[in-house]
């Protein structure tokens, strides 16, 4: 099984209804919030957490982190991001941190997705990109007479690259 929901419409057609668990991709990155969530509960000044693939101001999705703080402990999105960037390969770490007092619930107590705060898209990103290095696909550059690069050889090769 592959996770996808799908049906055949009468004119023969598949049509993909959505997923049966919350996997989302960002970035063509297949992620999974919940082994997020999973990760970020297990740091020692974290309550409770919920990760959700959240549309940024250009509709585009983005892992946000809502974070509620252990008691007795203060911790700030930098901070959690320092220990998440040991813990998870970049395209998981969250984007934006959200800290909150308390996570919404609905009556049966799971997270109240539709009352988490929308994150403030103004603040910086808690990812930063290098906006000098983009890697790219190294597949022209024999084509083109060059040695293919190495990361063997600590070579860091990009679009931008001259």
């Amino acid at each position: 099984l592959t996770g996808d929901v799908g049906r055949y419409r009468p004119d023969g057609v598949l049509e993909i209804l959505g997923r049966l668990d919350d996997q989302v991709k960002i970035r063509g990155v297949r992620i999974e919030p919940a082994e997020i969530a999973a990760t970020i509960h297990q740091l020692s000044d974290v309550s409770s957490c919920h990760v959700a693939a959240v549309p940024d101001e250009t509709g585009q999705p983005c892992l946000v982190a809502y974070v509620v703080a252990a008691q007795g402990t203060e911790t700030t999105p930098s901070r959690l991001r320092q220990q998440l960037d040991r813990l998870l390969p970049a395209p998981m770490v969250p984007s934006r941190f959200v800290l909150l007092d308390r996570l919404p619930l609905t009556p049966n107590g799971k997270v109240d997705r539709r009352a988490l705060p929308t994150p403030d898209w103004s603040e910086s990103p808690a990812v930063h990109f290098d906006s000098e290095f983009s890697p790219d696909c190294h597949c022209a550059t024999p084509a083109l007479g060059q040695p293919a690069p190495s990361p063997h050889r600590g070579e860091r090769v990009g679009v931008r690259s001259r």
